[in-house]
């Protein structure tokens, strides 16, 4: 069955990054069919960045572009309002509580989470805020393994981060899972 991701926000938040490696962890660790493609404007820095993902655990990706979303991660606000109108009815937004509204997400499942803060707590960067986002978004949707996740983002980020990185992942898992436990 046919999954699909959207990883929106802003030049430099590492949303292209954020869908290599889901991409990765799930064709690569958890054998799955995925395809990755990006999307950005001409800004160097801060412009509008997106990562599409799309998971299949049964047949080939036929088509590699996103029809309607099943999730949305969003870093910067641009990156929800852009996405909206592509998202299914039963869609999942993870979106960065700090400067990111969700009014206009009310009849989807909406998590904010200070992905920012909690990137600043384990690393004492903002810069993996994005690594906090890709834990949240696999604690919510439950598509990809935490092994394959922490096994792709030990390679893909600068040398010398991976333990801060997977410690950024873990964080966000966890408190997804917090989040979800304190709404049933």
């Amino acid at each position: 069955m046919r999954y699909e991701i959207v990883f929106s926000g802003s030049g430099g938040q590492g949303m292209i990054l954020s869908g290599i490696i889901t991409a990765e962890a799930a064709s690569v660790h958890d054998k799955m069919h995925a395809v990755q493609t990006q999307s950005y404007g001409p800004e160097a820095r801060g412009g509008m960045t997106e990562s599409y993902v799309i998971l299949s655990e049964d047949e080939p990706v036929d088509y590699p572009e996103i029809t309607h979303a099943d999730v949305l991660v969003a870093l910067s606000q641009p990156g929800l309002d852009r996405q909206l109108g592509h998202l299914k009815n039963d869609a999942l937004i993870v979106v960065d509580s700090k400067g990111v509204t969700t009014e206009a997400a009310k009849q989807y499942r909406v998590y904010a989470l200070p992905m920012t803060e909690i990137s600043m707590e384990i690393t004492g960067r903002p810069i993996s805020a994005n690594i906090v986002a890709i834990g949240a978004m696999a604690a919510a949707s439950g598509r990809v393994s935490t092994a394959a996740f922490e096994a792709v983002i030990s390679r893909r980020v600068p040398k010398g981060t991976a333990e801060k990185n997977i410690a950024a992942f873990r964080a966000g898992y966890d408190a997804m899972k917090n989040a979800i436990s304190a709404q049933v």
